[in-house]
């Protein structure tokens, strides 16, 4: 008989070993399952705060567009004949119409030298010469095309082109970049007679480049002007680019009109070393009746005082004082211009009549005659004059604009909120089919948020309301903006329509005017916060220890030097022999490097008064005189006594307050004053009777700071909603990372038991096969034997 084999199915024992760990590795996993449901959840909760907080972004720059005072007062201008002027307004134009005649236009000189036969020849020329106070050399190399190239590269204000007139016919222009009479050509050979031998200056007598005229104390004054320089105190020769000592050094000769000791002075200057002040000074000191110099500064192409530096010697009267400059000084300061001997184009000014008044500007766009606006003047001659009306409005479109992006900014948040809180149903019941809803729906924060901005926008003051002026809320929470009825508004009070939106406040007295209040400035009730100031701001001030002698007339020339905080690169001011107090008094309050810090006048005892423009401990300053106090002078001596100003003091609801100047502003961290600011002209304490301030929030000014708060990326209501889902992400990312590992750790525990299973079922086959070898050989023995002994 025989015996089974035993045999097992598979690689060892049949079984799918890698289908039953796949099988009980799912099982695992299927928390993670749950948990990644979970991560997507989160996530677009998470997107969604992030689409909400985009949408609060968008109104609370809308808001900040109606927070400011600008976007209330635009404006719009238009010109009935826009060829003869057109007109262009900035935020705060003053509203108004205006008549315009134009006769005649600004225009920019320009002189042509003499002519040469070519453009690219050397000329055999070498030397410098000035241009509006740059200094351009020249070499005996140069042709007319490389001194054009040199004169432009040197930033002069003037364009230099050479023009091929004709077969060996070559000149060089000269033109001003700017119109005017104010801005013809300064220009002047220091060095080589270049100019000269050019042809551009011809050899008649010198007259004054830039005349000036005007009237202090019902005195008129009458004279030139010099070249605009960056400084009173530096050299002119440095100043001009002038190389060391080549600039003019010498005489010149200056008059009132009459002759002799008095009426007359030759004036002994070296531009090497003298600044402009030295040559006012120098002017000053010769002691000529009725002449007078003085440094004044002029506004640069920005309106910035304090740059610009200019020379003016006058004579009283309408005749001006008369110059001779053998050695070319006046010349080289552009006091005096040798003649040109071609013009082909004369500076003139613009001459026009704005609503009855003749007016005289040196350019064809004006900017200083109508606050705000920019008029340019386009045509018009004396014989037939260019007329036009100019018409400035209100400028509502800006306005209705800026509301209707915040109503739509707000509309944006309802419908966001809305759409969130929306539950679609399931389409079948019968089949187990569940509903949907938004990642936020029913989030507490999310209504909490759309409470508080209908309250901001709602939580308004007064009798101007949204509904007053066409800005309704429908029964869905959404703004509605009627543009015409906003429009009308606009036109009728702009006023209101500006405090419904931006923070304003009033005062019950003159002594204290509102200025501005921050979002953190809490809203007031009844008469507002109480105003106590317990010591007004001051001027710095001096009085001249000497008085002077009623009509008493100087000497001798006086010199006073102002210093401190308003001067701190000092300045000197010559005050000519022959001056009375009140002609003390004029020069120092018409010298624009003084007049903008300080002001002058006498008091009762006849004695020269100095005082800061502007209030509070910043604003001292310090005098000197180099003559010794007297009843003939201003009085100061060796030094002015100077009280320093001091700033204003006080407290606003009882709360502390600093004082800069006149200005009280409430302190960072006060619970109700914080970043309220008021201008206080008391002049005396309020002791028991203060004044008061109320302030009230508008709608754009309530919104900015609730979405202040709302967007604060700390402690905001948005942040702190991602914070905690986020929070909640990462909670899940870590319980899924636990899980996985714990599967890993399970998967291999599985896959090495079946490995020890399949070895040792593999054992078992590898003896089962050995056991059938062995029971096969013995039943093949056995059959050999049988045969044997049969046979």
């Amino acid at each position: 008989m025989s015996t089974p084999s035993i045999s097992f199915s598979g690689l060892a024992s049949g079984i799918d070993s890698a289908g039953i760990i796949a099988q009980l590795t799912t099982v695992a996993q299927k928390p993670v399952k749950l948990l990644q449901g979970k991560d997507d959840t989160y996530n677009a909760s998470l997107a969604a705060w992030q689409q909400f907080n985009s949408a609060l972004s968008s109104l609370q720059s809308s808001v900040a567009t109606l927070s400011q005072p600008a976007t209330f007062n635009t404006a719009s201008a238009t010109s009935s004949v826009p060829a003869v002027a057109t007109i262009t307004t900035l935020p705060g134009a003053t509203i108004g119409d205006h008549s315009l005649s134009v006769t005649q236009l600004a225009s920019a000189q320009k002189v042509v030298s003499a002519s040469v036969t070519s453009g690219s020849t050397s000329l055999g020329k070498s030397g410098s010469f000035t241009l509006n106070g740059k200094t351009v050399a020249i070499n005996s190399t140069d042709a007319l095309t490389d001194i054009a190239v040199k004169i432009n590269a040197a930033q002069t204000g003037v364009s230099a082109t050479v023009v091929n007139v004709g077969p060996n016919d070559f000149r060089l222009t000269l033109t001003s970049h700017l119109s005017g009479t104010a801005n013809t050509i300064a220009a002047s050979d220091i060095t080589g007679g270049v100019l000269g031998g050019l042809g551009i200056l011809g050899s008649g007598a010198s007259t004054a480049r830039s005349a000036v005229s005007f009237t202090q104390n019902s005195t008129v004054y009458t004279g030139a002007a010099s070249l605009t320089l960056a400084s009173a105190t530096q050299s002119v020769g440095s100043l001009l680019g002038i190389q060391s000592g080549q600039a003019a050094n010498g005489t010149f000769h200056l008059s009132n009109g009459g002759t002799g000791t008095g009426n007359e002075a030759d004036i002994a200057i070296n531009l090497n070393t003298a600044s402009l002040t030295d040559v006012a000074n120098a002017i000053n000191q010769a002691g000529i009746t009725g002449v007078s110099a003085e440094v004044v500064t002029i506004p640069d192409v920005n309106g910035n005082l304090g740059r610009i530096h200019q020379l003016e010697i006058v004579n009283k009267g309408s005749t001006a004082p008369t110059f001779t400059d053998p050695n070319g000084v006046l010349g080289t300061l552009g006091v005096l211009q040798a003649p040109y001997t071609q013009t082909a184009s004369a500076a003139k000014d613009a001459k026009f009549n704005l609503d009855g008044l003749d007016l005289v500007r040196s350019s064809n766009t004006i900017g200083d005659v109508i606050p705000g606006a920019t008029v340019k003047l386009l045509s018009g001659t004396v014989a037939t004059p260019g007329v036009t009306d100019l018409n400035i409005t209100q400028n509502t479109d800006t306005v209705v604009q800026a509301v209707t992006s915040l109503a739509t900014a707000y509309n944006a948040i309802q419908d966001f909120v809305a759409s969130e809180n929306k539950f679609t149903p399931p389409t079948d019941s019968k089949a187990g089919v569940a509903g949907t809803n938004a990642p936020l729906f029913g989030d507490t924060t999310l209504s909490q948020i759309q409470d508080q901005l209908s309250k901001a926008l709602t939580a308004v003051s007064g009798n101007t309301t949204l509904e007053s002026i066409g800005i309704t809320m429908g029964q869905d929470g959404k703004l509605t903006v009627d543009s015409t009825a906003l429009t009308t508004m606009l036109q009728t009070d702009p006023t209101k329509v500006s405090k419904l939106f931006s923070a304003s406040g009033t005062t019950d007295g003159s002594a204290v005017t509102f200025v501005s209040a921050s979002p953190k400035t809490v809203a007031t009730s009844g008469v507002g916060y109480a105003v106590n100031i317990t010591r007004p701001a001051t001027q710095s001030t001096g009085a001249a220890g000497t008085a002077t002698t009623p009509g008493g007339i100087s000497s001798a020339p006086e010199t006073l030097s102002f210093t401190g905080a308003l001067f701190p690169a000092g300045i000197k001011l010559t005050l000519p022999v022959g001056s009375t107090l009140q002609d003390t008094v004029s020069l120092i309050n018409n010298t624009s490097s003084l007049n903008s810090n300080i002001y002058a006048s006498v008091d009762s005892s006849n004695h020269l008064v100095l005082s800061s423009q502007r209030y509070g401990s910043g604003n001292s300053f310090m005098v000197n005189s180099d003559s010794a106090a007297a009843s003939t002078n201003s009085g100061i001596g060796p030094a002015l006594a100077v009280s320093t100003g001091l700033d204003v003091t006080g407290t606003i609801n009882g709360e502390p307050a600093t004082g800069t100047g006149r200005t009280l502003s409430g302190n960072a961290g006060n619970a109700t004053t914080e970043g309220l600011q008021v201008l206080v002209s008391a002049t005396a304490a309020s002791g028991t009777t203060p004044n008061h301030v109320a302030v009230t929030h508008g709608v754009a000014d309530s919104l900015s700071q609730t979405l202040t708060q709302l967007l604060d990326p700390i402690n905001g209501a948005v942040a702190g909603a991602e914070a905690g889902i986020n929070s909640q992400i990462s909670d899940t990312q870590s319980q899924i990372a636990q899980i996985q590992a714990s599967v890993s750790t399970y998967t291999d525990y599985l896959t090495q038991l079946f490995s020890q299973m399949e070895t040792r079922i593999s054992i078992l086959q590898a003896q089962g096969n050995a056991f059938n070898a062995q029971v096969g050989n013995s039943n093949n023995n056995s059959s050999s034997s049988g045969t044997l002994k049969s046979g």
